[in-house]
């Protein structure tokens, strides 16, 4: 056998890579995210908020009011009602640009103890708020 043949099989023998698209480098979207909030369904939606975006890898928590960023605020306390035994917990959160120009507000609701569906809520909302976001 030649040394091109040996290299030919050699070569065909070596699984093909092929690009996964969940593993294409993309540009995480830097965002600040801020809540309002001092009683007890604000606290909990607001962890649940932060964590979220902690632990997504779509976006870029800041420390910085920069241009740029995609600022995410729940401005006020999440709104309640009773629903037979639970409890809906609803809220409102905008976005905006790092010169705190509104340009969307969105409006969710989930169950108390639920908070992290509000939360993912908000993650998807800030995704299409990201592709929008004025430059």
């Amino acid at each position: 056998m030649t040394l091109l043949a040996s290299l030919v099989i050699l070569v065909s023998l070596v699984p093909i890579q092929r690009k996964n698209p969940e593993t294409r480098h993309y540009r995480k979207v830097p965002v600040e995210v801020w809540c309002t909030g001092d009683d007890l369904f604000s606290k909990g939606m607001c962890n649940a908020f932060f964590a979220a975006f902690e632990s997504n890898h779509g976006f870029d928590l800041q420390d910085d009011n920069k241009p740029g960023n995609l600022i995410i605020r729940i401005p006020e306390n999440v709104g309640w009602k009773k629903v037979g035994k639970r409890t809906k917990i609803s809220y409102m959160v905008e976005f905006s640009t790092h010169d705190d120009r509104v340009f969307m507000t969105r409006k969710g609701s989930c169950w108390h103890q639920e908070y992290a569906k509000c939360a993912n809520q908000i993650l998807q909302q800030a995704r299409v708020a990201a592709r929008k976001l004025p430059h």
